[in-house]
């Protein structure tokens, strides 16, 4: 006795709808076997003062009742077989009542053991065969329900999506027409108000990040601010018009309305796999605006595979939790080497990753094979005056990103008059504006490798390798 088999033998949803109500204990005062398991019965308490009486032979799914349905099986047969698959040690062996030896004889012909063949049609197996075609056409047309109902859900949300991007670049241009200065002051209480209007879009990543946009901005230095937030403007409008041309693009999507779900990225075909060793850059906890704790975790491959790196160097692993929740246990260290399987979400530049596995140790070491990490110094990393240009073209793939990873040459880490954190090549002819919690023993350092997340502006320093004090991170002292 299995589910699938009662659900087969069901005249319709409804059916197994109300039978699934009458499962509970107090429905059936008599449950009954007999003493081979071939049989089964009961008595269902209904509406009125006698129960119905029920008998189902377990073979082939036959059944009487003594209800009027004219459905077969009708409710009550189903609800018994229901509740024999899930309380088969409720039913007490009994010797079989003598309605249910007629009803048998009528069915299969003499209870005696008599070979003849009743000369009787099978009611029930002839009723069960003659339900298969209108079964069937139950189903399809279920199927076709739901496939429109899921075609007027998504038209419905284009549709709101449409009308909300269309209201998003109204937005922007009268604040670029009044005048940026104005958005800056009052830029929590517009933002919010635009930000509203697309969660009734659907567009519920989009509104987050409109949301956040006052933090990001006057976080800056005020010489940045306008040239920062001009460009988070054009990347917006960059964001909803890629959209609309593929709207079923994931990486748009994820950008958009929602991110995919970690069992559907686990089993798509599409996501980037990568096993290795990675080491702990940074991790960044921020507090959103929906009261909620966005805990990013920066990572870096340093397997050794040769000449060519396999898949992406850099992964970040993101987490969000409610705030009342508090910080959550770390079972790791910045610079630590942690072997695992990444799937990252599908996109131009991937980046974002879910962690698969964490595999401890790595298998390689007892192979005799260990997988040594790969020295920074021997890494490819950006050009002297390259990073603008590996920039532009990260820019150029994906317009709506608003910082990405990179790895420096050697130079040096200068804290200038007023705090200012620099890095500068060799030379001395390319000065990069950072920012980071660093010690201030740090200024003057010769670094072998740098790390730093830039976003065409300043770069945010994340680890850097020197030849004499080792690995330095961010917040690390």
């Amino acid at each position: 006795m299995d589910l699938s088999r009662i659900e087969q033998s069901a005249p319709d949803q409804n059916s197994l709808k109300a039978a699934s109500k009458l499962r509970a204990a107090q429905k059936w005062p008599l449950l009954a076997r007999n003493e081979d398991g071939t049989l089964v019965w009961g008595e269902c308490q209904g509406s009125g003062a006698t129960p119905y009486r029920v008998v189902g032979d377990l073979k082939d799914l036959g059944s009487k009742c003594s209800c009027p349905s004219r459905k077969f099986p009708c409710k009550h047969a189903l609800a018994l077989f229901w509740v024999f698959h899930d309380r088969a040690e409720a039913f007490e062996t009994q010797p079989v009542p003598q309605w249910i030896t007629e009803w048998l004889s009528r069915r299969r012909g003499a209870a005696t053991g008599d070979a003849k063949p009743s000369q009787k049609t099978d009611i029930g197996a002839a009723a069960l065969e003659s339900m298969e075609p209108i079964k069937k056409t139950v189903a399809e047309a279920q199927l076709r329900r739901q496939k429109t109902a899921a075609e007027t859900r998504s038209i419905a949300r284009k549709d709101a999506m449409i009308a909300g991007f269309e209201d998003l670049e109204i937005w922007v241009a009268d604040q670029l027409r009044l005048g940026v200065g104005g958005l800056l002051e009052d830029m929590a209480a517009r933002c919010r108000q635009i930000a509203a209007r697309l969660v009734d879009a659907k567009a519920i990543n989009l509104a987050a990040r409109l949301d956040e946009l006052p933090g990001a901005i006057l976080s800056l230095p005020r010489e940045h601010r306008v040239e920062a937030l001009i460009a988070e403007l054009g990347a917006l409008i960059l964001l909803v018009r890629a959209f609309q041309a593929t709207p079923d693009d994931p990486e748009l999507m994820r950008e958009i309305a929602q991110t995919e779900k970690k069992e559907t990225l686990l089993q798509s075909p599409a996501a980037l796999k990568v096993t290795g060793s990675w080491e702990v850059l940074a991790e960044t906890l921020r507090s959103r605006k929906d009261r909620l704790i966005e805990h990013s975790l920066w990572l870096l491959k340093c397997d050794q595979d040769g000449a060519e790196q396999k898949g992406p160097s850099f992964a970040l692993i993101q987490d969000f939790y409610p705030a009342v929740a508090g910080k959550r246990n770390k079972s790791w260290q910045l610079g630590q080497v942690l072997y695992g399987d990444l799937c990252f979400y599908p996109a131009a530049l991937p980046l974002r990753a879910l962690v698969e596995a964490w595999r401890q140790p790595n298998p390689m070491s007892s192979q005799g094979a260990e997988n040594k990490a790969l020295p920074w110094t021997e890494r490819a990393c950006e050009a002297e005056d390259g990073l603008p240009t590996r920039f532009a073209e990260i820019r150029k793939a994906a317009p709506w990103m608003r910082e990405s990873p990179h790895m420096l040459p050697p130079g040096r880490l200068v804290v200038a008059a007023g705090g200012q954190l620099w890095w500068h090549n060799r030379a001395g002819s390319v000065f990069l504006p950072l920012i980071g919690d660093l010690p201030d023993w740090v200024s003057g350092i010769v670094l072998q490798r740098t790390i730093i997340l830039w976003n065409g502006r300043f770069g945010h320093f994340l680890a850097g390798d020197s030849a004499h004090f080792g690995r330095i991170y961010d917040g690390d002292s």
